[in-house]
């Protein structure tokens, strides 16, 4: 073989060879297999529709780290329920089990800590006593976690939520503290401040997530009326919060991030859109009865 000729079958072949390194870095990192565990604000939840209807889906919370994560993965698996609040054990307990039979890469637990502090509680101390077992159901997960803290809900009293079910602002203060000391021992969990987003968008005031921004003015409607679910936009932003704290620990590639929220917007709608179209076809044939109409 000429030398030539030789040197070129080398130069292709190393091509080749990096070309598949490339693309299996190129991989979602921890994202490849994502599920997703919580209450109302990550299982899809608008105030038009109490029990669920056909826009529920566009509110659930999967739909959106799957349209944030550009490169290959599997379909994020989620054992979320818009009713934690009525049994918070029994779902938390399985929850936790749906997701470790998942055996997930990343699980996202934006609000599964949120029944575990707030809630109808006969003292206040029981509060924190309460997060203490949260905080074990989430010890069970393998891989990473991405726990988000607890907001300060005061605002969503009479809107969403009885004065009796929100804690004393020192209550929830202490409680972030301990959700921080416990992820700090623990490599594998990142907190999201939830609390401080929350509180950013009350005050319509600039949030950024990873490079994408929201100026001042525009960052309330990323809050549904009531002041405690996130809008379709909301829930970008949180996609794009979870994926810009992986990043910055080096567990996802930026470049698999669609850092454009719109763009996430659209794509998780219509990765609702089999979902809606299965929940149709039931109501079609009187499978399920909607008991509160989409308006």
């Amino acid at each position: 073989m000429k030398p030539l000729l030789f040197l070129f079958r080398v130069a292709f072949c190393l091509a080749a060879a990096l070309g598949v390194a490339a693309a299996e870095d190129a991989k979602s990192g921890v994202g490849e297999r994502m599920f997703v565990i919580g209450a109302s604000a990550s299982a899809g939840f608008i105030q038009e529709e109490l029990l669920g209807g056909m826009k529920t889906p566009e509110y659930r919370l999967k739909y959106y780290l799957d349209a944030a994560l550009s490169t290959p993965h599997e379909p994020a698996g989620s054992s979320c329920t818009s009713m934690f609040f009525l049994a918070v054990q029994p779902s938390a307990k399985t929850q936790i089990a749906s997701a470790v039979a998942a055996k997930p890469t990343l699980t996202v637990s934006v609000d599964f800590l949120f029944w575990f502090c707030y809630g109808r509680l006969k003292e206040e101390p029981a509060r924190l006593a309460l997060l203490e077992k949260g905080l074990a159901h989430l010890e069970k997960i393998p891989g990473t976690i991405v726990v988000g803290d607890l907001p300060d809900a005061t605002s969503a009293i009479g809107k969403i939520l009885d004065r009796e079910e929100v804690p004393k602002v020192e209550t929830i203060a202490a409680a972030n503290r301990r959700i921080r000391e416990w992820a700090a021992a623990r490599p594998s969990v990142i907190v999201l401040p939830l609390s401080e987003f929350m509180a950013t968008c009350k005050a319509d005031k600039a949030v950024k997530c990873g490079p994408v921004e929201w100026p001042d003015g525009k960052t309330r409607a990323l809050l549904q009326a009531d002041e405690l679910h996130a809008s379709q936009s909301g829930n970008a932003a949180l996609a794009l919060s979870v994926f810009a704290a992986l990043t910055e620990r080096g567990l996802v590639p930026k470049e698999s991030v669609l850092w454009d929220a719109e763009a996430v917007k659209a794509k998780a709608i219509a990765n609702s859109q089999p979902e809606k179209d299965a929940l149709k076809a039931r109501i079609e044939t009187k499978e399920v009865v909607p008991l509160i109409e989409s308006k």
